[in-house]
């Protein structure tokens, strides 16, 4: 119900280019902080205390076992992987396609566009959700379809190699995890 009004919130109120940059932005901005969350969990192994905030307690959090060892599953403020991993398919092409107009919006945005498509895709990868890597993955397919076929992918071809590169050496680091999680892992 909350995803339906803020469609209708957004589809009756966007009118100009410079409300939809501030959409944009607002969506780029909360997923840096999402993702920078998410990684701390990973590396502190907790929640980081956000159970305050509505997120399930410590005892709850998922973790699974994965090449014999036991893994936090990351929540970020969400609460859960699989929310998270949603969440993050549906922002990472938004930040992906910031980092190519970004030149509109300033350095400040640029770097901030970047830094989040860096963070989130580190944050995906560490939530294991095998149906947020798929989601993300049709996303990305479709928003480069769709770049491809509007011819927009010239303009910002350098960045977008840029950062398609960067997610690419991050999947290549956590490639044993991600290659034990589609494999190894069926309970849970």
């Amino acid at each position: 119900a909350k995803g339906v009004a803020c469609y209708f919130y957004l589809a009756n109120h966007v009118k100009t280019r410079s409300d939809l940059r501030l959409v944009g932005s607002c969506l780029t901005v909360g997923l840096l902080i999402e993702g920078l969350i998410a990684c701390a969990q990973a590396i502190t192994g907790s929640s980081l205390g956000l159970e305050v905030f509505g997120e399930r307690q410590e005892e709850d959090l998922v973790t699974i076992e994965l090449m014999y060892t036991e893994i936090l599953r990351v929540g970020g403020t969400i609460g859960h992987p699989n929310g998270l991993g949603r969440y993050l398919a549906v922002v990472l092409p938004v930040a992906f396609l910031l980092t190519l107009r970004a030149c509109r919006m300033g350095w400040l945005m640029r770097v901030a566009a970047v830094v989040a498509a860096v963070s989130g895709a580190i944050a995906l990868v560490l939530t294991l959700s095998r149906a947020g890597w798929i989601s993300a993955a049709a996303a990305f397919a479709v928003l480069v379809t769709w770049l491809l076929s509007q011819r927009q992918l010239r303009r910002g071809a350098g960045q977008a190699v840029v950062v398609l590169a960067v997610i690419g050496v991050i999947l290549a680091c956590f490639a044993p995890l991600i290659m034990s999680r589609w494999f190894e892992s069926g309970a849970g």
